[in-house]
């Protein structure tokens, strides 16, 4: 019945909207026969799904650009966070067979690859900020997710799981930021 109702309230949603959930759903369904073993194509669909939530929320309210900054800054630190999940995975992902970034190009070049990412996404996170998007208590709730991110970053170099485990709560504190930056708004 609840399948049902949304199905009907979807018809209500913008065209672009419904597109960017076509898109997901074919992401979502081919992720595993396709995607997960290519080097970083698992990984980039996956920070791609999880920017596009921004993307979506923003087309299905009618402002389709609004969600374009906040997209990328949660694709770029949910890509990372994925590069250190799969560090932390290399040996089962052998295992498997399964052609991962870690396993193709080193798990150090993968880590630095990630790295890299997310010190773009942390120079970029002020981005809402400069453009007006949020107010300042939007910079007093993304600094911190910044700090914790980067620490995150630097300590999955000698501890993936640790490193994950703090990418998950940087992660949690960013969302917290995007809130609080639009409940108190600009």
């Amino acid at each position: 019945m609840l399948f049902a109702g949304a199905v009907v309230l979807a018809w209500l949603l913008p065209a672009l909207a419904l597109a960017i959930a076509a898109v997901n759903l074919v992401g979502l369904v081919t992720y595993t026969t396709f995607f997960k073993g290519l080097p970083g194509a698992g990984n980039a669909l996956v920070a791609y799904l999880v920017g596009s939530t921004f993307l979506f929320g923003a087309a299905a309210v009618g402002d389709p650009l609004a969600g374009g900054v906040l997209a990328v800054l949660a694709a770029l630190s949910t890509f990372t966070r994925e590069v250190v999940k799969d560090v932390e995975d290399v040996a089962g992902d052998r295992e498997e067979g399964l052609r991962t970034l870690p396993v193709v190009i080193g798990e150090r070049r993968a880590l630095v690859l990630g790295t890299v990412l997310l010190v773009v996404a942390v120079l970029a996170s002020p981005v809402p900020y400069l453009f007006g998007t949020f107010g300042v208590w939007y910079l007093v709730v993304v600094v911190p997710a910044d700090a914790v991110m980067l620490a995150a970053a630097y300590r999955s170099f000698d501890d993936p799981e640790a490193g994950q485990q703090l990418l998950k709560a940087g992660t949690f504190v960013a969302a917290a930021a995007f809130v609080v930056g639009r409940l108190a708004g600009p």
